[in-house]
């Protein structure tokens, strides 16, 4: 029921069924939600990992030097 719930999905269709697949009028409730909340998923985890990579840079800045004109090795 807490898949249910975070999908949105009416909790008279996920309760009243027993197993196996659901039929087409059910389906086609269901898709939708299960679709967006796939998608509000993914976008989270994306934002996430920028957020960590975003942790890492400003983690590595104190180790960063400067490097004078000319020295670059060119």
């Amino acid at each position: 029921m807490k898949i249910a719930a975070f999908v949105g999905a009416p909790t008279g269709i996920v309760s009243a069924h027993q197993s196996g697949a659901f039929d087409a009028d059910k389906t086609a409730v269901l898709d939708p939600l299960v679709q967006t909340a796939s998608s509000v998923q993914a976008i989270n985890e994306a934002w996430l990992l920028v957020a960590i990579l975003t942790a890492c840079a400003i983690t590595a800045l104190p180790f960063a030097t400067r490097v004078a004109p000319g020295e670059d090795g060119a």
